[in-house]
């Protein structure tokens, strides 16, 4: 009997040492992921601590910093984080303990990120000011900072542009106490420049681009030099100022930019040449982007320089070079297109998919294999004990299988409502076909009368374009509205009989209302001002409210 409690003490100690060793790994792999993200090697950080298993062994204190690390390192990365909920738990950790506020502001702030992330605005702006007001507790201006500069952020998507300035010039004064923030002074200054452009204060876009520039060449970075020069090329072009805008950036070419970035600068100059009229001066960077789209494979950027080179060769008076233009380009939006709704179905399928449930499956048979060898070493000391322990594992293996096979059940009836969602894309691709079969004809039309020379406004072919014109706007508006209605119907968002007092242009609004597009990139599909919209639903509201429980109200109008 002694000998048998010897041994279980000798086992127990040894289990003891070994998972000692494991959590002692696991924490210097938690105090490397620190390091890397102060030296800016999110990637790296993000990848070492993926390699942690089960990081709840390390210790609560030490689990809670790695969620909360974890979530920084991929979002710092530019990884998903939707999913990264779980960090909840370590925001009422700390809000539990009320000691360190370093880290407590820390957990708010990454919360906050998460829900930015998930589009919960409203959320996210709560633990966004929960960070702040615990970080202006402590002398940590980055992290202040940032905060505020978040802040700014959602206020700026959501449309509250004096609130994101105030907050903008916030965050730049609190950057202003930090040494080694200098670039994200520039990122706030640069937001700074767009809100104020935007509200035609030109004067104050101006001020906050020369405060870029000089921060920019403080640091002796040629590229942000150049960067920034663009930025402001482009700002005095949108003015309308189009010697100023030749002339800054072809003050940023002096500084020898990247491919990339030159390729952008030529083709600022050359449109700021054809609004001047002067074709024979952007002539030379009309040759230079020709050359640079041969060999690229950033669709957009060619898409960018095929429009221009149409409005130049419309302005120079070749038409047939013009539409041979417009058609290359009316192409390759459609390959835009098609290719956005490959990456689309891809993506859905990767939600569904089982590789990360396979190889959880592999590492609990490879534990289990594990565990019956280190079982069958200990019957060899002890019989009895040594039954015992293989016993639980058999035990701890069929709870892990049971496990295993109620997620896989789960996954499948997840891949049903995949189904669905494919049907939709497929629709949709169906239809936005359509519409670009519809424009080609808008095309045709067009070039017939290009090449007929000038026509009068009521002759034949004007009244031609103008029907072809109303028949592609048409199309859009109907195309978009079944999009819409199929889409509630799958869904079961909205009974059929409510659809009945509903427009086709009412389903596409509570459509865009429920993916949650923003105010202004639904005005846009509509063409009218954001105020405009702001009223048009208001009266769908009203329309709806008496018709809808509250719950499937607040689906379309939160």
């Amino acid at each position: 009997m002694k000998t048998s409690r010897a041994a279980y003490y000798l086992i127990v100690l040894l289990v003891i040492l070994l998972a000692g060793c494991a959590d002692r790994d696991a924490r210097e792999k938690l105090s490397w992921a620190h390091t890397m993200l102060e030296e800016n090697l999110s990637d790296s950080a993000a990848n070492l601590l993926d390699s942690i298993y089960l990081p709840e062994r390390m210790g609560k204190e030490y689990h809670m910093d790695y969620l909360v690390t974890r979530v920084q390192a991929k979002y710092k990365a530019y990884r998903d984080v939707k999913g990264d909920t779980a960090v909840l738990e370590a925001v009422k950790y700390y809000e539990k303990q009320g000691k360190n506020k370093e880290k407590t502001a820390q957990a708010y702030y990454t919360m906050g990120c998460v829900l930015r992330e998930r589009g919960e605005n409203k959320k996210a702006i709560t633990y966004f000011k929960k960070a702040l007001n615990t970080s202006l507790l402590t002398n940590d201006y980055t992290q202040q900072g940032l905060c505020l500069e978040n802040l700014a952020y959602i206020y700026d998507v959501e449309l509250l542009k004096d609130q994101a300035i105030r907050y903008y010039k916030k965050a730049y004064v609190t950057y202003l106490k930090q040494k080694g923030t200098e670039r994200k002074q520039i990122n706030v200054l640069n937001q700074l420049a767009i809100n104020f452009i935007l509200k035609k204060n030109v004067d104050s876009a101006f001020l906050y681009y020369e405060k870029q520039k000089k921060i920019a060449i403080a640091l002796n970075d040629s590229n942000e030099i150049v960067s920034v020069l663009n930025n402001i090329g482009v700002a005095y072009n949108e003015n309308k100022q189009y010697n100023k805008s030749v002339s800054t950036l072809n003050e940023a070419l002096n500084y020898r930019p990247i491919t990339e970035l030159k390729n952008k600068i030529n083709h600022n100059i050359a449109r700021s040449y054809i609004q001047l009229k002067q074709y024979s001066l952007a002539k030379p960077f009309i040759q230079e982007l020709l050359i640079s789209i041969q060999g690229t494979t950033d669709l957009y950027y060619k898409s960018a320089v095929l429009t221009l080179l149409t409005d130049y060769e419309k302005q120079a008076g070749n038409y047939k070079q013009a539409l041979a233009y417009s058609t290359e380009k009316n192409q390759l939006q459609l390959e835009i297109l098609e290719t956005n709704q490959s990456k689309a179905l891809i993506e859905a399928e990767k939600e569904f998919d089982y590789t990360e449930k396979e190889l959880e499956a592999e590492n609990a048979k490879l534990i289990q294999r594990n565990t019956v060898i280190f079982s069958t070493i200990l019957v060899v000391l002890l019989v009895m004990l040594g039954l015992t322990l293989r016993k639980k594992g058999i035990q701890e293996q069929k709870s892990k299988e049971a496990k295993l096979t109620y997620e896989k059940n789960l996954k499948e009836s997840e891949n049903k409502a995949l189904s669905q969602r494919l049907k939709q894309f497929t629709y949709s691709v169906n239809q936005y076909k359509t519409l670009v079969t519809q424009t080609h004809n808008l095309h045709d039309v067009i070039y017939r009368n290009a090449e007929a020379g000038w026509f009068k406004e009521n002759s034949g072919q004007f009244r031609a374009i103008i029907q072809a014109l109303k028949s592609t706007e048409d199309t859009v508006i109907n195309n978009m509205g079944e999009i819409a209605k199929t889409f509630l119907i799958e869904q079961l968002l909205l009974p059929e009989k409510i659809m009945e007092v509903c427009s086709g242009e009412d389903l596409i609004l509570l459509h865009r209302l429920y993916t949650g597009d923003t105010r202004n990139d639904i005005a846009a599909l509509f063409r009218i001002k954001p105020h405009t919209l702001t009223q048009r639903v208001s009266r769908l509201k009203e329309k709806l409210k008496p018709l809808l429980s509250d719950s499937d109200f607040k689906t379309f109008f939160h």
